[in-house]
């Protein structure tokens, strides 16, 4: 008793909040397109649809690659982008993001990998995926990355 630890905890303080520049970075820009999201994860391909779902886009979510290739082979107009994995057993991302290229060159392609890919991110966009996100995949660079893609359609934002 008597004896005890005083902490003094020192904080900045700040004057005023410049409210238009924090709302401003608070805003995720959202859509109403289509898109094709694959993962080889069931659980990765609900959180996915779910983000996006919530941005306000309309979301068919496949695991296996192989059914997207078929999907998106019957009814390629059905799609206005496609979000897929890197690394997937039976097709890549890559191998997945030829093929779709191959068929309807003007689709926009962002692929999701993990760090330490930039090998696979050059082969990829040379083959025509316009943009990639890192793994793991945050809301709002998905929103900003998704709407740069259909703003911005023939340039490599990687």
């Amino acid at each position: 008793l008597g004896i005890g630890t005083t902490f003094m905890v020192l904080l900045p303080m700040i004057d005023k909040i410049d409210q238009k520049k924090s709302t401003k970075n608070n805003i995720i820009p959202k859509g109403k397109e289509n898109v094709l999201f694959v993962d080889d994860e069931q659980s990765l391909v609900d959180i996915g649809k779910t983000m996006l779902e919530r941005l306000g886009y309309k979301v068919t979510g496949i695991s296996d690659s192989q059914t997207a290739w078929q999907t998106f082979q019957k009814n390629p107009d059905a799609f206005d982008m496609i979000i897929t994995d890197k690394t997937m057993p039976g097709l890549t991302g890559l191998e997945l993001s030829k093929k779709m290229i191959g068929l309807c060159p003007e689709k926009p392609i962002i692929m999701c990998t993990g760090f330490g890919d930039e090998d696979s991110l050059e082969q990829a966009k040379k083959i025509g995926v316009r943009d990639y996100i890192r793994k793991p995949i945050l809301k709002k660079k998905l929103a900003e990355t998704i709407r740069n893609v259909f703003d911005q359609p023939n340039e490599w934002r990687g």
